[in-house]
C-alpha cells in the first residue's frame, strides 16, 4: 500500500503508480525502493527461528506473474537493491512495533492521556514512520496497537534545512489535516506537529479517516556532530522530552556519516542521561574482505565516509557491539542482515519479496547482506526506578531491553541464536 510516497518523495524517478512531482531528497521511510510491492503492512510479523537460503530462490514469480507485477517494480533499481532495502525497512519497523507491543505488557501507563514512551528518529530525513504508525501500517503483532501509539511521543531530529523541508511537505500533503507551530527552541527551526486527521485511501477508492491520531510529534533541528547533551537539554526544555521513561532511539545509516568521536559521544550521552534507553541500529559493516574494500572505496569516492568516520573505525559486527558496550549499554544483540532476513523477517515477508522480483545473483546477495547489520542495545534497569514508575501492577521479571535483546526461541525480534550478544 503506497500512501505517503508520492507526497514526500517528489520527482523521484520510478514512482509509477501515483505520478509524483517536485523534490529529490528522500529519507528512509519514503525511499522508492522500499515500496517495490503493495505489501499489507498490517500483516502478522511473528519471527521464524530459521530459514534456508533456498527460500531466496524458490517460489520465484513466473514470467506471466512478473509481467502482471510490472507496474509495482521500479525499473531503475536492481532487484538485489530493492530486496535489501525492503529487508532493512522490515527489520526496523519490527524493532519499533516490538518496542511498542512490549509496552502493553509492561502496563506502565495508568492514564490514557499520559506519555508511556518516546521514539526518537536520529538523522530522520523525510521519514514517514510516524504517519504510518498512526494509520496502523507498522508491522505489529499487538492487538492493542492503537492504544499504545496514542501514548507515545515521537521526535524527528535532523539538519535545520531538512526539518524545514519536512514541515513544508507535511503542510502540502492532501492526506493530512494538521497544525504546525514553531517552538521556542532557538536553534534552527523546530516545530510541534499536531495531527487532526489522516485520510487513508483504500483499494476501493473510498477513504477512511483516522479521526484520532496520536499525540503531537516534534521536528527538532540539530546537527548530530554537535553536542548531544545540548540536544537533550533543548528537547527537555522546549519539546516535552522526558529522561525517565522508555525511549527508543532509531539510527538508520546515521553513524556511517558521523566521525567516530561524535558517534561515541552521542551514544554515551544517551546512555548516561536517559534512564531507559533502547537503541536500534542499521548500518554497513565494511569488514576487511575484498567486497568490503570495494564498498569503502565507493563510499569514500562519493564523499560519504573518510578515515575518522564511524563506518571505518567499526568495521565488524563485533566492533559495533563492543562500541555500544563501551558507551554504557550492557545489553547488546547484533546480527548481519543475511541472518536478519532469514530470522527477524517473517516468512510472509520473504514470500512477498520473492514474488515481486526475480533474484538470481545469490552469491552477490549473500555478500551484500553480510556487510550490513541490525543491532538492538539497552541497559539493565534500575530496580528502584522501575518501582517508582509502577509499584502495583509491574511484573518484577519484566525488563524491556532484555526482552528486545533476547536471542533464540525466546526472542521477540527473532534474533537467531548465532547472534553476537552481551548481557552484563
Amino acid at each position: 500500500m503506497i500512501l505517503f510516497l508520492s507526497h514526500f518523495a517528489k520527482n523521484a524517478s520510478g514512482i509509477n503508480s501515483l505520478n509524483s512531482t517536485a523534490t529529490t531528497y528522500v529519507g528512509r521511510s519514503i525511499h522508492p525502493s522500499k515500496f517495490i510491492h503493495p505489501a499489507d503492512r498490517n500483516e502478522e510479523c511473528n519471527p521464524v527461528n530459521s530459514s534456508s537460503l533456498s527460500n531466496i530462490i524458490i517460489n520465484q514469480p513466473s514470467r506471466i506473474q512478473r509481467n502482471n507485477l510490472r507496474n509495482t517494480i521500479l525499473p531503475h533499481h536492481q532487484p538485489i537493491i530493492c530486496r535489501g532495502t525492503y529487508a532493512r525497512v522490515c527489520v526496523m519497523d519490527h524493532a519499533i512495533s516490538s518496542f511498542l507491543h512490549l509496552l502493553s505488557d509492561r502496563k506502565c501507563c495508568k492514564g490514557s492521556s499520559d506519555v508511556e514512551a518516546q521514539i526518537v528518529l536520529l538523522g530522520s530525513g523525510i521519514d514517514t514512520t510516524f504517519l504510518r504508525s498512526q494509520c496502523g501500517l507498522l508491522n505489529s503483532t499487538s492487538s492493542d496497537k492503537i492504544k499504545i501509539l496514542h501514548n507515545v511521543r515521537w521526535y524527528e531530529i535532523d539538519y535545520p534545512s531538512v526539518i524545514e523541508r519536512k514541515r513544508n511537505l507535511l503542510l502540502e500533503c492532501p492526506l493530512l489535516k494538521l497544525q504546525i507551530v514553531q517552538t521556542k527552541d532557538k536553534v534552527g527551526a523546530s516545530f510541534l506537529v499536531k495531527p487532526i486527521s489522516i485520510s487513508v485511501p483504500l483499494h476501493n477508492n473510498n477513504n477512511t479517516i483516522n479521526e484520532q491520531p496520536g499525540m503531537p510529534y516534534h521536528l527538532v533541528s540539530h546537527d548530530l556532530r554537535n553536542s548531544p547533551e545540548e540536544l537533550l537539554k533543548r528537547m527537555c526544555n522546549h519539546h516535552s522530552f522526558q529522561l525517565d521513561i522508555p525511549t527508543l532511539f532509531v539510527l538508520e545509516c546515521v553513524q556511517m556519516y558521523l566521525p567516530e568521536n561524535d558517534s561515541r559521544d552521542l551514544l554515551k550521552t544517551i546512555s548516561q542521561f536517559c534512564q531507559q534507553p533502547i537503541i536500534a541500529i542499521y548500518d554497513p559493516i565494511l569488514l576487511s574482505d575484498p567486497f568490503g574494500k570495494v564498498m569503502e572505496a565507493n563510499l569514500t569516492k562519493a564523499g560519504v565516509v573518510n578515515t575518522p568516520s564511524s563506518c571505518i573505525q567499526t568495521r565488524t559486527l563485533q566492533s559495533q557491539v563492543d562500541k555500544l558496550s563501551q558507551c554504557g549499554f550492557n545489553l547488546v544483540t547484533a546480527c548481519d542482515m543475511l541472518s536478519a532476513y532469514e530470522s527477524v523477517m517473517s516468512e510472509n515477508q520473504r514470500q512477498k519479496a520473492n514474488m515481486c522480483q526475480m533474484l538470481d545473483e545469490i552469491e552477490e546477495w549473500v555478500l551484500i547482506m553480510k556487510h550490513y547489520c541490525f543491532i538492538v542495545a539497552g541497559k539493565n534497569e534500575d530496580r528502584k526506578m522501575i518501582d517508582r514508575i509502577d509499584n502495583s501492577d509491574h511484573n518484577s521479571d519484566f525488563n524491556l531491553a532484555k526482552k528486545l535483546c533476547a536471542v533464540g526461541p525466546s526472542s521477540h525480534l527473532g534474533f537467531p541464536t548465532k547472534s553476537i550478544s552481551i548481557n552484563r
